[in-house]
């Protein structure tokens, strides 16, 4: 991702102030801020007066940590105000202060360095914004340095604005709004939209975040997540064009709880047009009374929210708007094969038509990092397909596959609807050559298989099968569809070993979670992991759960992830499976642990394989629910990992 000058702001009209600074009661003003990536801050603007024209001493600021939304006693990082510079007027006072600043939430503490009854200061305060909290430090007795935080989050929100260097484009719509509306319903709430504007640095989105819980029953579907253009009118609905999205993804029902659930869906898009408006569209797979709420709140009047009724889409913009999070990044490069076409080519079969293959120039990307392919696909003839296997391979001289998987991945069998969809493959290499070839393939090759569309592309791009006695090249079909997402070349640390002796992790008893530190010689951000895992004790394990945590002083994972992510379950077999993780993060400047677990804790489990590699490095466990019941265990080994990263 990019690192940008961003602002974080608390700004708007305000209409009352509160004073800090005193010596017994408003000691401290403080208002929290939640960050939802890394953040250099460089910057803070507040807007001050002092209603006795010059304070009795500076004001004397700080950045915390919170607990329960209030302030800690400990300063992360501080800064002074001169009290020349603040008068009876109301200003913004800006002052440089240098602090990198995690993923989570924060406070901004005002006080005087010399409390005064009478020459303190104001804060001005304006509307009140839900998950914000603003309040005041008092203390028992003049000179004390305890301070007791009151939470007074109805008088509003301090006006503040932070700046500094991010990495990432977020388009936010995220609240802490428990209402609901539903889709995947036979009729009526069949599907759900919400639209957004781009800026002018989302040209490409790489996922997303959706609030959903389960609703009316069990036995839910697949959720389905699209991408559409937005038609201008009035209430701009999504442009209706029957199974043509821009980009689409899959998240399991299993995923998804009946409680309210944050869940994250690989939907790449790219090409987006700077400040135009599209919609993200949510569906069951398999419509029916059981279906899903999405949570809503108003949050924006430029955005908006509805449904398709199974004949024409329906704005509800005073419902609110759809609880979302669109992460997007410009440093990729999309490579695209083919152009959008219709015609369709076989692979999957027991015969014949086994495997597809599309050979690929990549000679301005030479060396550089293959980080996932969207594919053009649909199921065919039946309803029994496996999941496909997507391979990436060199090729010989005749352009045709040649020797082991550079890279492979697997597309789940779910994903593919039976019309055409665009599906985003995980797919990773991380020192392409020149030329490649990708080839599709049915874990289990059978009569109802899949199709890939191709459409007009490069000529000397070769499109063929593998019949199961050679490889055929068929030219004059055209080019198979596929976008390549390259970036800039990875360093990979890297502590695969060859050891099948493996620790458990998913058991509600003893290994609730597993956790492999790293400590990286520089600042990075992650791209992607790879973990090699099996599953342990009978069936029915439930979906990985994978984590990033900073580390502790005690070199142990401490405080809340800073990046999360699922995989189905079905992908992970009972033999030994290299599972590709698709994380990322923002950047990392110090020491951290990747975290495993699976979704629901029971006797039926996973392990991670374990062998020492790096002896600087620790393996450890959690034990039941508890977080602080983190168990160093760097005596068995190390987990088999590789983090793929961006050194910055």
């Amino acid at each position: 991702m990019i690192s940008e000058t961003r602002a974080i702001s608390y700004v708007s009209d305000f209409w009352a102030s509160f004073p800090f600074g005193r010596e017994i009661t408003n000691v401290q003003r403080y208002q929290t801020f939640f960050l939802g990536e890394p953040f250099q801050l460089r910057k803070i603007i507040t807007k001050i007066r002092c209603p006795a024209g010059i304070a009795h001493s500076n004001i004397v600021g700080s950045i915390r940590l919170v607990n329960d939304h209030k302030p800690l006693n400990s300063a992360i990082a501080g800064f002074v105000v001169d009290r020349h510079s603040v008068s009876s007027d109301w200003q913004n006072v800006s002052c440089s202060v240098h602090c990198d600043l995690s993923p989570g939430e924060y406070a901004l503490v005002l006080g005087q360095g010399e409390p005064a009854s009478n020459a303190a200061y104001e804060w001005g305060v304006g509307a009140r914004r839900e998950g914000l909290f603003f309040g005041s430090g008092n203390t028992p007795i003049i000179g004390a340095t305890a301070i007791d935080y009151k939470d007074e989050s109805e008088h509003g929100v301090g006006w503040m604005q932070l700046e500094g260097e991010g990495e990432g484009e977020i388009i936010d719509f995220t609240h802490s709004g428990t209402d609901g509306n539903g889709f995947g319903n036979y009729t009526d709430e069949v599907k759900r939209y919400q639209t957004f504007f781009t800026t002018d640095h989302c040209e490409r989105i790489t996922g997303i975040d959706l609030k959903i819980r389960k609703f009316n029953g069990i036995g839910q579907g697949d959720l389905t997540v699209e991408l559409y253009t937005v038609a201008v009118d009035e209430f701009n609905p999504p442009r209706s064009q029957p199974n043509s999205p821009l980009a689409s993804a899959t998240i399991p029902s299993s995923s998804i709880g009946e409680d309210w659930t944050i869940v994250h869906a690989p939907l790449m898009a790219n090409e987006l047009m700077p400040y135009m408006m599209y919609a993200i569209v949510l569906g069951q797979r398999t419509p029916g009374p059981p279906r899903y709420e999405w949570a809503v709140r108003k949050m924006n009047d430029g955005s908006f929210f509805g449904k398709w009724n199974g004949s024409s889409w329906i704005a509800e913009p005073n419902l609110g708007d759809g609880w979302m999070k669109l992460w997007g990044h410009r440093k990729t490069t999309v490579f695209p094969v083919a152009q959008h076409g219709n015609v369709a080519h076989g692979f999957g079969n027991s015969e014949d038509e086994i495997k597809r293959f599309q050979v690929i120039d990549l000679a301005q990307n030479i060396g550089k990092a293959l980080m996932g392919v969207d594919l053009r696909l649909k199921k065919y003839n039946g309803c029994s397909q496996t999941d496909i296997t997507v391979q990436l391979y060199d090729v010989d001289s005749k352009e045709l596959p040649i020797g082991a998987a550079l890279g492979e991945t697997v597309v789940p069998a779910y994903s593919i609807p039976n019309d055409w969809a665009i599906v985003h493959a995980p797919l990773w290499c991380r020192d392409l050559p020149s030329k490649v070839a990708l080839v599709l393939s049915q874990r289990e090759p059978h009569a109802s298989r899949y199709e890939w569309a191709t459409g007009a592309g490069i000529e000397e791009h070769r499109f063929g099968k593998w019949n199961g006695t050679e490889w055929v090249v068929e030219a004059g079909r055209g080019a198979a569809f596929a976008r390549l997402w390259i970036e800039e070349p990875l360093s990979i640390i890297d502590l695969a070993h060859a050891s099948l002796i493996g620790y458990s992790f998913g058991d509600p008893r003893d290994a609730y979670m597993r956790y492999q530190t790293i400590v990286p010689d520089g600042a990075l951000q992650i791209k992607g992991v790879q973990l090699k895992l099996r599953k342990f004790f009978q069936s029915g394990q439930t979906d990985l759960m994978v984590w990033i945590y900073p580390l502790g002083q005690d070199g142990k994972p401490q405080s809340w992830p800073v990046a999360s992510a699922v995989v189905e379950s079905s992908l992970i077999g009972t033999d030994w499976t290299i599972v590709n993780v698709p994380i990322s993060t923002g950047t990392l400047l110090g020491a951290f642990a990747v975290v495993v677990s699976q979704r629901n804790a029971i006797e039926p489990r996973y392990e991670w394989a374990v062998k020492e590699v790096n002896p600087a490095f620790n393996f450890g466990k959690r034990t039941g629910g508890d977080i602080r019941r983190w168990r160093d265990e760097s005596g068995l080994g190390d987990g088999w990992v590789k983090i793929w990263a961006i050194r910055t």
